[in-house]
């Protein structure tokens, strides 16, 4: 058999044993329906939305956010209704689950992340790269698009 055959079942064989938690851990939390809201001038803040879905039979938790080529610093927030009816939004300080065979949702008037201090105005057809670290140490990396405001 030649040796360009043999290599290539080799790797095959060799797939074919990787541990499933080895291929879990970067494959399960997979992104959908994410953007980042446009920005007038001078706005020194944006807002991103998305839904994670987790193909695996645990939970995985988000501790981590980066977002370093839009703005200086980005952090989950949530919206809360206060007793009065009205809303007030803040951070949320402990990881954050993305359920098991489940899905988490970001969006308006719940859970979305901030991004603070950006760079410069979000511009509807740009990009916004977002870095989700889990608890495992898995990362997942999306770019999200510019929606404008009219589309919302």
């Amino acid at each position: 058999m030649p040796k360009k055959y043999c290599c290539v079942f080799l790797c095959l064989a060799l797939l074919n044993h990787i541990p499933a938690s080895a291929a879990e851990k970067n494959h399960t939390v997979t992104l959908t329906q994410g953007w980042v809201r446009e920005t007038p001038p001078s706005t020194p803040n944006a807002a991103a939305f998305l839904t994670l879905q987790n193909a695996s039979a645990a939970p995985k938790y988000i501790t981590a956010i980066q977002c370093s080529d839009a703005a200086a610093r980005c952090e989950l927030h949530e919206h809360l209704h206060t007793e009065n009816g009205g809303m007030r939004m803040q951070q949320v300080t402990s990881p954050l689950a993305v359920p098991a065979n489940g899905a988490l949702v970001f969006a308006p008037g719940g859970y979305h992340i901030m991004l603070f201090d950006i760079k410069k105005s979000l511009r509807a057809g740009e990009t916004v790269t977002l870095t989700f670290v889990f608890d495992d140490q898995s990362q997942l990396t999306v770019q999200l698009p510019v929606k404008s405001i009219r589309a919302e």
